[in-house]
């Protein structure tokens, strides 16, 4: 009986100690890498050691409840991370790291022969180390040349139409419009020689130059929220000049990724379009809490519909996690104690977070 209870006594205490892992951030990173924060409990004032996908990664930092590491360069989603402390105990896993998803920018050229061996360069974000991807072109593998986290050189295989050049990491996505010449029958005039998206306070910011334009009579501005059902938005007439600058601001983007594409159109009635772009809405979330300080309720305000919300205390510990399904919710603080909490709302790869002080 004696020693059932010694048994019983030890397992509570070690269980009482045990390391957790609560939350990371961010949840994602680049590619090439970065650092992010393991934050928990009971990880021990002595450095251990860090598992990322069963392999051990550089740690910057350590502390008992916050350890900061260094992610390697890679591809994948779901990937579990696992605390091992000084004295060799393990903690439990936390598999939802992901490196961050592909965005390809820009394709040029947008046109090639149907019989193949275009020689097309990509720009973007995230297309992973060199030998991690592949691209496809109406769902045929390319030939890729070279590759970066950045840039992708690739031959076209043979094809015909409109089709989409995904660019594949791992299970991640992305994609522009590439167009056989078979099926385009004699190109337009008009030489695309560029098209780019960037962020400004007014909105999001594009511009394009254009070259050898004949018989151009204006460009129609489009914008999709998943690459396949578009919606004009604008029309640019041409500048009559055999091609130039030319630049348009979307006053209202959309809340995450959009894409934009641009449709020429000639006077005859002729018409091609460019490439295809996206760009993500980099916007920071504000969220907001009232009152504050708090004795029983606080309102959260300023999120969209079905985010992720998580109340943390002061040492990182997770006190709850719900799904907000309105615009504006309320938190019952009533049964904790006294003290500084930290409430966290994330949707997709939009995180804010605000600090509210409990009071009796």
């Amino acid at each position: 009986m004696k020693i059932n209870f010694i048994i019983t006594f030890i397992l509570i205490v070690h269980s009482s100690f045990a390391q957790k892992i609560n939350t990371i951030t961010p949840s994602s990173v680049a590619t090439s890498g970065g650092n992010i924060v393991v934050v928990g409990s009971n990880f021990g004032t002595s450095s251990g050691k860090i598992y990322f996908n069963g392999q051990e990664i550089a740690i910057n930092s350590w502390s008992d409840n916050l350890i900061n590491v260094r992610i390697p360069a890679g591809i994948g989603t779901n990937i579990p991370i696992q605390v091992e402390k000084a004295n060799g105990t393990l903690s439990n896993l936390f598999i939802r790291f992901s490196y961050d998803f592909p965005i390809v920018q820009s394709a040029t050229p947008l046109t090639g022969s149907a019989s193949g061996g275009t020689l097309v360069t990509l720009t973007g974000e995230n297309f992973g180390p060199t030998g991690t991807s592949y691209v496809t072109v109406g769902g045929v593998k390319a030939t890729i040349l070279s590759q970066t986290h950045t840039e992708i050189q690739l031959l076209t295989p043979s094809g015909t139409g409109n089709s989409a050049l995904v660019v594949w990491v791992g299970d991640q996505s992305d994609f522009v419009t590439f167009q056989y010449q078979d099926v385009i029958g004699t190109l337009l005039p008009l030489e695309w020689l560029d098209f780019s998206a960037f962020h400004t306070e007014g909105g999001i910011h594009l511009i394009w130059l254009t070259a050898n334009e004949q018989n151009t009579a204006f460009f129609d501005i489009q914008r999709s929220k998943d690459g396949i059902h578009w919606e004009s938005l604008d029309q640019v007439k041409s500048l009559g000049k055999g091609g130039g600058y030319y630049e348009w601001v979307d006053k209202s983007p959309l809340s995450s990724v959009a894409y934009y594409r641009l449709r020429q159109l000639d006077f005859d009635t002729k018409f091609a379009y460019s490439s295809t772009i996206s760009v993500r809405n980099e916007t920071k979330t504000e969220l907001y809490a009232s009152p504050n300080p708090t004795r029983d309720f606080v309102r959260l305000e300023g999120f969209t519909e079905n985010a992720e919300m998580t109340l943390f205390n002061n040492i990182g510990q997770v006190i709850s996690r719900k799904i907000l399904r309105g615009a504006s919710e309320d938190i019952n603080m009533s049964d904790l104690t006294t003290g500084v909490y930290f409430i966290q709302v994330q949707k997709g790869k939009d995180v804010a977070r605000v600090k509210v002080v409990k009071i009796n």
